[in-house]
């Protein structure tokens, strides 16, 4: 019997999860335990919900909203994807809907003396939260490890993006899921170009890069690209260029998503201030290189979820579909292949002991 059971539909709510209901009980003789759903910000989730417990009547419902979703080896801007769980899988979640630092830490200490056993932990930021202090706030209760996430920098629709069981909301989510045979891997593809410069000071509370070379951190687009920068600052075009750093011999990019009239920048990702960076660009020769080396036991039914970022994929154009085509048909021909979209994503390192942002990589979860 199959453990994973994934379907996509375009249709509108009711016929969509008659056409999911139908091809799920075709594969499946008993009741609904785990089931998850994707969807795109064309759907009103009160109305999803509701048709997933009149026709399908799961145990357990984990729903969200995405730009853009992945099936197999296609990138989708309409539509549902289901995810039906037939194993033995126990999940756990926190639901945390006020931006507070001490609400926050107060919340996860008291769902950790719920977990009995060690978990891997799937955490989603609403764009209300401060991203550094909920993360920091994460660390100090559950530590660096077994975390992996995201979340959002703005809105796509009008429409709360989760749902948990009976409650569609906003907030920031975690689900602890069972963590056995569990393997995440960070596909990158980025080369740094051009001089080297320093990042000398910033805001990890703020986001703000406030000085490069000791001077206006916007002045390196300038220095770098000369009057074009002009005008990738006036049509938000910045992030299309993002900054490449190493910690400990380990390659991360910056991405920068504003500029403020008083020449700093706001960013996501990890950097700590006197970081040396470079300028950094696509190469999709060197992501296919790190896509053909990730190595796998090909033994046991294995299902693909992959979590991409917006800017990537405003990034990569045209080569953003072809990526995707390249992962079904080189790493995981043999797997169902499920993703969704994020503005930003995180993933746990133990070699540097901290949660890493990142808004431009895209994460490969291989779930068996």
């Amino acid at each position: 019997m199959e453990k994973f059971i994934i379907n996509f539909s375009d249709k509108d709510i009711e016929n969509a999860i008659k056409e999911i209901s139908i091809k799920i009980k075709s594969s499946l003789s008993g009741p609904i335990k785990i089931f998850f759903i994707f969807f795109t910000p064309h759907y009103n989730p009160s109305i999803l919900l509701e048709n997933i417990k009149y026709i399908l009547n799961p145990e357990f419902i984990f729903g969200l909203q995405s730009p853009y979703l992945i099936f197999e080896d296609k990138i989708l801007e309409k539509g549902l994807i289901s995810l039906c769980i037939n194993k033995n899988m126990d999940i756990k979640y926190n639901f945390i809907k006020e931006n507070n630092q001490n609400t926050i830490e107060s919340s996860l200490r008291k769902f950790s003396l719920k977990l009995r056993e060690k978990k891997f932990f799937l955490s989603l930021v609403s764009k209300e939260f401060n991203i550094y202090e909920t993360l920091r706030a994460f660390e100090l209760v559950f530590g660096f490890g077994n975390t992996f996430g995201g979340g959002f920098l703005k809105k796509y629709s009008d429409y709360p993006f989760k749902i948990i069981n009976d409650d569609i909301n906003e907030g920031f989510l975690t689900l602890a899921l069972s963590d056995s045979e569990t393997s995440i891997y960070k596909i990158s593809g980025f080369m740094p170009v051009g001089k080297p410069f320093v990042i000398n000071k910033v805001s990890l509370t703020q986001r703000i890069i406030k000085q490069i070379n000791n001077d206006e951190p916007i002045k390196i687009f300038k220095n770098y690209f000369g009057d074009k920068s002009e005008f990738l600052k006036k049509n938000k075009l910045l992030n299309l260029y993002p900054f490449i750093v190493k910690e400990k011999n380990k390659p991360f990019t910056i991405s920068v998503t504003d500029a403020l009239d008083d020449g700093t920048l706001f960013y996501i990702g990890d950097i700590k201030k006197n970081t040396k960076a470079n300028i950094a660009i696509y190469n999709p020769n060197i992501a296919y290189e790190e896509i053909k080396n990730i190595k796998l036991n090909e033994d046991k039914e294995t299902l693909l979820i992959i979590i991409n970022t917006t800017i990537r994929k405003k990034i990569l154009k045209n080569y953003a579909d072809k990526e995707i085509f390249f992962i079904k048909n080189n790493i995981s021909y043999k797997y169902k292949v499920i993703g969704f979209y994020l503005d930003y994503s995180f993933l746990s390192n133990e070699i540097l002991r901290r949660i890493i942002l990142d808004s431009t990589s895209l994460m490969l979860i291989f779930l068996k």
